[in-house]
C-alpha cells in the first residue's frame, strides 16, 4: 500500500503550490511509468496582503 503526503513547493512572490508525494511511486495509467508526484494546481499565498488573497486562501 502506498503512503501519500501533502507537500508544498515554494513559488515566486510568496506563493506555494500544493502537491501529493507518493511513496513508493505509483504507475501512471496513461504512460505506465512510475510517478512519484502529482501537482494539484492549487496555489496559496504565504502572507495574503488584501481581501482577494485572503479569500483565495480560505477556500483551501
Amino acid at each position: 500500500m502506498a503512503k501519500v503526503h501533502i507537500r508544498k513547493k515554494a513559488l515566486t512572490n510568496g506563493r506555494h503550490s500544493i502537491y501529493l508525494d507518493f511513496s513508493p511511486p505509483l504507475r501512471n495509467k496513461k504512460t505506465g511509468k512510475p510517478q512519484r508526484y502529482e501537482f494539484l494546481d492549487i496555489i496559496t499565498y504565504d502572507k495574503p496582503t488584501n481581501y482577494l488573497e485572503r479569500r483565495h486562501n480560505w477556500r483551501f
